[in-house]
């Protein structure tokens, strides 16, 4: 049978139907955003402005195919910008004018929007802007959500703490913590000061401000407070997950930080924070994409270097890891980071001399306990290391290993002598390695381990630099490998 010859090939018709119908590839969008000038009666207008932007930034790169920067120039100088945003603010007696002029580089034409708003009850018109922005692009990200309003005083000062967490100096984490939490006590109703509260006072533990347990305990009462006003509010999810990966509950972490992430797509930070929550559960094969797409967003954002560091260096990604150890970046945090992961790879006068002058800015608990742990390595007396406790002494097991990349030995010293003795013990400790293996983990901790359970050799050179180790185990019958 012979089909008709109009059924064999397609109508100019159909097939111009079919050219329609066919999905247009979104044209990548590098918009500049040039920020407001400061206002004549503003106080600390620069920090306030700096808050307002990043506000701005981090709800435009939630949009598909668009990048952001922020630059003074707009098109004129940002070489690859194709739209550029100005941000124009007027303060009346009784109202905040907020105008947002969006225009193609190269073109005249400039689409206006207005926000205006009671300055005694003023919002963070953030994501409102953002929506108005992707609607212009056709690239809208989440419909806003308004977590209520504030005078004009206290968004302002709101806006100042959230820059100061962004510099992320103790100076700054100390003082943006103190202001947001009386900004909660005085403005119960603003859900986003309960969220960053929450968050600068995990912060400040990490800096050493607070101890852990009053951190924790005012954390919790925030995020309490944040998500009973606003359920989806991204920050609040974070914050929550920042409060378990401070416990070191990292698999609980790791949820909350994903569901942050996909209401708040744009914020890097939220996305270094998933990262970290994935990298110190032990699997830094999982961790780098987020931290890939957090500097993607944020390439000025110095914690996202630092862990991109770390994933290298527990991956086992030695050529970056050499890279990162080399030159880990300025600050106390990123020295002291180098030093654990030097400590980690069994450098120990080397991790030792990144420490020794780690001052203020980093948790100096944490120092101090590397420190002890780095000591009978370096063949000093009277050491007190953290996997070596006195006898009666030792730490009830858990239901299953956990993991703390903080210590040397990841805090598996009492699961590695239980297993010896017990096969329980032994059974969760290898279900937990072949974990840690598949997450991409690779340290000479693990190798040992191993070595310790199955009596298998170990290269002469981890024998000898690690034989401390070794040693608290109740290892001493591991032959080494050559001799």
């Amino acid at each position: 049978m012979q089909l008709p010859s109009n059924l064999l090939a397609p109508s100019l018709f159909t097939l111009a139907l079919l050219t329609s119908c066919a999905p247009v590839e979104p044209q990548p969008v590098n918009l500049v955003l040039v920020p407001p000038a400061a206002l004549d009666d503003e106080i600390d207008a620069e920090l306030a402005i700096e808050g307002l932007s990043a506000l701005l930034v981090a709800r435009l790169r939630a949009m598909p195919e668009v990048s952001v920067q922020i630059n003074l120039a707009g098109c004129g100088r940002a070489a690859t910008a194709t739209h550029e945003l100005r941000i124009v603010r007027e303060l009346t007696t009784s109202s905040s004018i907020t105008t947002l002029l969006l225009r193609a580089c190269g073109q005249s034409g400039t689409e206006v929007e207005h926000l205006v708003q009671p300055r005694q009850q003023r919002r963070d018109w953030s994501a409102e802007a953002a929506w108005w922005v992707g609607a212009r692009l056709d690239a809208p990200p989440a419909q806003p959500v308004h977590t209520g309003a504030v005078d004009e005083a206290q968004m302002q000062r709101f806006l100042i703490a959230l820059a100061r967490l962004k510099r992320r100096t103790a100076e700054d984490v100390g003082s943006a913590a103190a202001e947001l939490s009386e900004l909660s006590r005085s403005s119960p109703q603003f859900a986003q000061a309960h969220a960053y509260r929450a968050a600068a006072q995990m912060l400040a533990f990490e800096y050493g401000l607070v101890e852990l347990e009053q951190a924790l305990q005012e954390a919790d009462a925030a995020i309490i407070d944040a998500l009973r006003l606003a359920p989806d509010l991204g920050m609040a999810h974070a914050a929550r997950g920042l409060y378990f990966m401070n416990q070191e509950r990292y698999a609980e972490a790791a949820p909350q930080l994903a569901r942050a992430a996909a209401l708040d797509p744009g914020d890097a930070t939220i996305l270094l924070w998933m990262g970290n929550a994935l990298l110190y559960h032990g699997r830094p094969r999982d961790a780098v994409p987020w931290l890939e797409r957090a500097h993607a967003l944020d390439p000025t954002l110095i914690s996202v270097q630092i862990s991109l560091g770390e994933a290298a260096c527990l991956g086992g990604m030695e050529d970056i890891c050499s890279r990162f150890l080399r030159n880990p970046g300025s600050g106390p945090m990123a020295r002291f980071m180098a030093g654990l992961l030097l400590a980690h790879q069994g450098q120990f006068e080397a991790a030792q001399a990144r420490i020794a002058d780690v001052a203020a800015g980093v948790n100096a608990e944490w120092v101090s306990s590397l420190r002890a742990d780095l000591c009978p390595f370096l063949g000093a007396a009277d050491c007190q290391p953290r996997w070596i406790r006195p006898a009666g002494n030792a730490e009830p097991l858990l239901t299953a290993p956990g993991l703390d990349f903080w210590r040397i030995d990841l805090g598996l010293s009492g699961w590695v002598k239980a297993a010896r003795t017990d096969d329980d013990a032994r059974d969760r400790l290898t279900v937990e390695l072949a974990r840690l293996r598949s997450g991409g983990l690779s340290l000479p901790v693990l190798d040992l381990i191993e070595s310790c359970l199955q009596g298998a050799p170990v290269a002469r050179e981890l024998q000898t630099d690690w034989a401390p180790l070794l040693q608290a185990w109740g290892c001493p019958e591991i032959t080494v490998n050559g001799g």
